[in-house]
């Protein structure tokens, strides 16, 4: 919690360490949304629920900066159509 806090406050006073730490926080959290894709391409979750885990990911993404750089450094690991999704609809700055 600290670390967010710090995060938060904004990424220039974290160390190399913190900045790889607070990356992997974001990641799992991306790799949430990244299955709700997963599940919805393969059709075992319908438009609507995947478009709800949507929405919540596009509102956090475009609120915070440490985010939206985490993505921008590891989106290339996320599937091709969740990036694609993100980048379309999202309106990241």
């Amino acid at each position: 919690s600290e670390l967010l806090a710090k995060a938060y406050e904004g990424q220039e006073g974290l160390s190399v360490p913190e900045t790889y730490r607070l990356d992997a926080w974001v990641l799992g959290w991306l790799n949430v949304y990244d299955a709700s894709w997963t599940a919805y391409d393969r059709e075992i979750i319908q438009f609507t629920a995947f478009q709800e885990y949507m929405d919540g990911a596009c509102r956090f993404m475009s609120d915070v900066p440490f985010i939206q750089r985490a993505w921008e450094r590891n989106k290339i690991d996320f599937a091709k159509g969740f990036v694609q999704y993100i980048d379309e609809n999202c309106n990241l700055p």
